[in-house]
């Protein structure tokens, strides 16, 4: 059996600890323990750097050249550089255009110089295209009120980046709201996006870096072809029957407010109990049978046709967050990526239809705020990384599972599981399953922090499930779920309590010493059968009680390692394996 490097750093702490007789022995960061250790492009570090806008891209433009005034007649030009030929407007210059008054006639740029187009209360019922390199900077006038309400492909297109600042508003309503081969820069001002297709699409790259921005779009929100998306500050709100942010690259969050709303949000999406081993999905005319764990990206309308995507975020590399407010409700998974997805910081709420956190690689957290309020699997991975922040993850099936592949689906045994793992050395987690609270296919090992597991009990899950080993080193480490698919840590630095308990939803539940300090104390959302508790607190030799509602559970005597009638590292309980004192080795093969 292989192990990955963060895990077998944990086993050999715990081994190095039970020869030696110590209590506890964290894994050192410095020589790659457990702790995160990133190296550049693999577990975390970008090979992208996202663009910062500079002092122009957030500057108004304030002095026009040219001014056009569009009427019912055509338009009214003063100054040079554009023209009115026909029926439509050309700009055939660089330089500053103001653009107001209301008309029906699109505005052409036809020049490769970069322009400044000052909108200062204009009403277009046509687009405005660019035809040439033209960089441009859309200026939104103080106070103004500007709108592109038209028919054509896209309200406002360039081959050229498109800039908008200013402090203004702008109203487009178009199939697309704004397309640019190049790049799409959100510097500034009010922009509210009615869109039959995408809201915002581009060659290049999106970042939102101080505008007002609001979408409301038939497929994808947000999308670039080639590149990413950066959102350093501002406000984002997207209602989208799509995808609410796409890179094939790379999408930052390091700043700002971004709500996103899609497909209908989580309640779009229905699981009922099937009778068979896995619940049945609806989501509009698109359903599953039960057979397989649900994923959204399978459904089936029983004519072999797929579901368009309606994830949150939707990424073909990193996602990586490190500041700022997001809120997600999505039918389909809420944050998704085929790399690895980074969570530094933040405010982050969602809810899911699927999966709220889905990666084909690595989820790592180090800090912020994450409460997953529902989802069908809070988070899925090859690998998930807890070295901080505060986690309250809900689900209706596993909180956190670690799997292979692009459905993620592990049959223990089944396949390689070296590089499946959960590894928590910090941070706060709660997590509140239907199904497993940890479905680790691999290996599984915490030094520190807080994980507070409840689970489904009755079932065929368990607070605890690992496929080859689970060292815990330290931390503080609460699960209740069911009797028989709990398994205990399998190598135990310290003491950790395996026990049987039938407590009841709702009741009051602490674990006390046997001088009545109280190591920690609960409500359960859910009734459980088993009991797993281990703290640094915990002594070998002292004598512990368990109370459910002021009522005495059980109470036994601590030894080292795993201690208890509980469920042992091979599943079932220690009478199993035990010599009938219900006590196990440290060390369980």
């Amino acid at each position: 059996m292989q192990l990955n490097f963060r895990a077998m750093a944990a086993l050999c702490s715990v081994a190095v600890s039970l020869s030696s007789g110590c209590e506890s022995a964290p894994a050192d960061s410095s020589s790659g323990g457990i702790s995160p250790i990133f190296t550049e492009g693999n577990h975390g570090e970008s090979l992208i750097e996202p663009y910062s806008p500079t002092e122009e891209d957030i500057t108004p433009a304030q002095l026009a050249d040219c001014t056009i005034e569009l009427s019912a007649q055509g338009a009214e030009i003063t100054g040079s550089g554009a023209v009115c030929d026909g029926d439509t407007v050309k700009i055939q210059g660089g330089g500053a255009y103001r653009l107001s008054g209301s008309g029906t006639l699109p505005v052409m740029i036809e020049c490769d110089e970069a322009i400044s187009l000052i909108l200062d209360g204009a009403e277009l019922n046509a687009p405005i295209r660019s035809t040439g390199a033209a960089q441009i900077k859309l200026t939104l006038a103080d106070n103004s009120i500007n709108t592109v309400n038209t028919n054509a492909s896209a309200g406002i297109s360039g081959t050229g980046d498109i800039t908008v600042n200013g402090t203004g508003q702008l109203n487009i309503t178009a199939e697309n709201g704004i397309y640019s081969d190049g790049a799409v820069k959100l510097c500034g001002g009010t922009v509210d996006l009615m869109a039959e297709a995408s809201g915002i699409s581009c060659g290049g790259y999106v970042i939102c870096a101080g505008a007002t921005l609001g979408i409301r779009s038939g497929s994808d929100a947000i999308t670039t072809s080639d590149s990413y998306i950066s959102i350093t500050d501002g406000s984002i709100a997207i209602t989208s029957d799509g995808n609410g942010l796409r890179a094939p690259e790379a999408v930052f969050v390091s700043g700002g407010e971004t709500e996103l709303d899609c497909g209908g949000g989580s309640s779009a999406v229905m699981f009922i109990e099937s009778g068979g081993k896995y619940p049945y999905g609806r989501h509009g005319g698109f359903f599953t049978d039960g057979t397989e764990e649900f994923d959204f990206d399978e459904l089936s309308s029983g004519d072999s046709a797929l579901p368009d995507s309606k994830k949150g975020i939707s990424c073909g590399g990193i996602i990586r967050i490190d500041n700022g407010t997001v809120k997600i409700d999505s039918a389909d998974d809420a944050i998704s990526s085929s790399g690895n997805i980074i969570l530094n910081g933040g405010e982050l709420s969602v809810s899911s239809g699927d999966d709220a956190f889905h990666s084909d690689s690595i989820i790592n957290v180090t800090s912020g705020s994450i409460n997953v309020l529902n989802s069908y699997t809070a988070m899925e991975a090859l690998a998930v990384d807890i070295g901080g922040g505060e986690l309250r993850l809900s689900s209706c099936r596993d909180g956190i599972k670690t799997a292979g592949g692009n459905d993620m689906s592990f049959y223990h045994g089944d396949n390689d599981s070296s590089e499946h793992y959960v590894s928590i050395s910090g941070g706060n987690t709660v997590i509140e399953a239907g199904g497993d609270g940890i479905d680790a296919g691999g290996t599984a090992a915490m030094s520190g922090g807080s994980m507070t597991i409840y689970s489904a009990a009755g079932k065929s899950f368990g607070s605890l499930d690992y496929s080859d080993s689970f060292a815990l080193s330290g931390g503080t480490l609460a699960a209740f779920g069911s009797d028989g698919f709990t398994r205990a840590p399998s190598m135990v630095s310290g003491v950790c309590l395996s026990v049987m308990a039938e407590i009841p939803s709702g009741a009051a539940v602490r674990i006390e010493s046997g001088s009545g300090d109280i190591l920690f104390s609960t409500v359960l959302p859910k009734a459980c059968s088993t009991v797993i508790f281990s703290s640094e607190e915990l002594i070998s030799g002292e004598e512990y009680h368990i109370y459910a509602d002021e009522a005495e559970i059980t109470s036994l005597t601590a030894s080292q390692g795993v201690c208890g009638d509980g469920p042992s590292s091979r599943g079932g309980t220690h009478d199993n394996i035990s010599n009938g004192t219900g006590n196990s080795s440290g060390i369980v093969a």
